[in-house]
């Protein structure tokens, strides 16, 4: 029988509810954000603990977040934390290039919209340094990063509604796709490591749509197992052999992609748990780590499941 995930460690002290997270490509570290307007570091090699929590007047709560590798920094930097702000602002951050802890003193902020148009939405290109951010008010702003600079290379404003999703795909990543809250019909969406499935929240039938990519054609549907019409999170996780995904009833489920079928439910005590926020992350061959974040107001904590 294959092995299953199991609860490795529950962080707590987040003061409001958790709206993202991101792991870093080896699976030590986790950066959480919310709307308690803080972005925490956790270490995951002592049982998951804060090691840096940060907060600038410029943020208001915390939208997006995304771990940058990037070696184009004069001083060395290669891994960097970019966070996207319910005030419009975004923020680069470096960490150090020996340990775990960020660079607080060496992060540059700027106002990529107008104030109060969130950052909702980021993708990172790794193969052109190039980072894609997207506004509460459904401006798209595609930049180059050198250092600390973004440079604007083209935006636009495909729709008027919130976006929800980007990701770079393709040959050289050289296609960039997005989905918004049109219509409150899409809540979420996620593109397969081999860029052959996509992933759609579908909030009207509150069905997980396993679709080909990028055709969009139906394969097949799984049902969310949600009371609500609210936006879930949904991730790919073990280089695209399962989804991961959210939920409003204290529950994640883990899809099984080859036999589309719910291979694992991994559920929590909180009653008043809603994951909008996943992550995931295979820092080895044989290591899988996942990561949900509560959206309750009270009580919110982050749970880490860990198969090896």
């Amino acid at each position: 029988m294959s092995k299953r995930y199991s609860l490795r460690c529950r962080l707590e002290g987040s003061q409001d509810a958790v709206n993202c997270l991101t792991f870093s490509p080896n699976g030590q570290i986790l950066l959480s954000g919310g709307d308690d307007d803080t972005v925490r570091v956790w270490d995951l090699s002592d049982e998951g603990r804060c090691i840096q929590s940060f907060k600038s007047s410029n943020w208001a709560q915390i939208t997006s977040l995304e771990w940058l590798h990037c070696d184009t920094s004069p001083q060395g930097y290669v891994d960097w934390m970019s966070i996207g702000t319910g005030r419009g602002s975004h923020t680069l951050c470096p960490k150090g290039a020996e340990g775990v802890k960020f660079l607080w003193k060496e992060a540059k902020t700027n106002f990529i919209f107008e104030v109060n148009d969130a950052v909702e939405a980021q993708a990172y290109d790794s193969i052109n340094a190039r980072l894609a951010l997207a506004g509460h008010s459904g401006i798209l702003k595609v930049f180059k990063l050198r250092s600390k600079t973004l440079v604007p290379l083209w935006s636009l404003k495909p729709y008027s509604d919130i976006p929800r999703f980007l990701q770079f795909f393709g040959p050289g990543n050289q296609l960039l796709a997005s989905s918004y809250l049109e219509h409150g019909e899409i809540g979420n969406a996620a593109i397969s490591p081999d860029g052959n499935t996509m992933l759609l929240d579908n909030l009207t039938t509150k069905e997980f749509n396993i679709c080909r990519f990028p055709s969009c054609v139906l394969e097949t549907s799984i049902p969310s197992k949600s009371n609500d019409r609210i936006v879930k999170g949904i991730v790919f996780a073990e280089d695209g052999k399962f989804a991961i995904c959210g939920s409003d009833r204290q529950l994640v489920q883990v899809i099984n992609l080859a036999t589309h079928e719910v291979w694992q439910e991994l559920s929590t005590t909180n009653a008043s748990d809603v994951f909008q926020a996943v992550a995931a992350t295979s820092p080895a061959k044989h290591r899988h780590l996942i990561a949900c974040g509560s959206s309750a107001s009270k009580d919110p904590s982050i749970c880490v499941w860990e198969k090896v």
